[in-house]
């Protein structure tokens, strides 16, 4: 009898623990605003190239068509960019391409210095399987990467 009630025990110990650890992954709107209030405050405005996404949190009952990928000149010279991009879901413990690296022509942006180039893309709508939880997308430029967090919400 003790046996059993120390396996019972154990058993809604670990029990609570993975609920936990799932929680945790887990996002609701306030908890993303404020993931995203604090990565705001960490932003560097020394980063030569700074990229948003708008907007920021998504249902997914409620994909938008379109959304804004703004890249932002920081420094005092122009920079040449692609407008291939990628998209990643992060499982808790690391990020998971979503969305292959997109292949356009090899033409390139040029964004002025302190200035912002706004480009409209529709990559939600290329992901299959979409689920609820934290994403990232990605651009790369000059051999480097820089990226935006966005929600997907149930």
């Amino acid at each position: 009898m003790k046996k059993i009630l120390l396996y019972a025990f154990l058993l809604f110990i670990l029990a609570g623990c993975v609920r936990n650890t799932n929680d945790e992954n887990k996002w609701n709107e306030a908890k993303a605003l404020d993931f995203l209030a604090e990565q705001d405050e960490n932003l560097k405005n020394d980063d030569i190239l700074v990229l948003s996404i708008y907007p920021r949190i998504v249902f997914i009952d409620d994909i938008p068509d379109n959304i804004s990928i703004i890249i932002t000149n920081n420094s005092q010279t122009e920079q040449m960019i692609g407008r291939h991009h990628a998209i990643e879901y992060f499982d808790g413990n690391d990020w998971i391409r979503t969305m292959p690296p997109q292949i356009f022509s090899d033409a390139g942006f040029i964004v002025s210095q302190e200035e912002a180039l706004e480009m409209r893309s529709s990559p939600l709508s290329q992901i299959e399987n979409l689920v609820a939880g934290k994403y990232r997308i990605i651009h790369s430029f000059i051999q480097e990467y820089i990226y935006a967090i966005f929600f997907i919400l149930d």
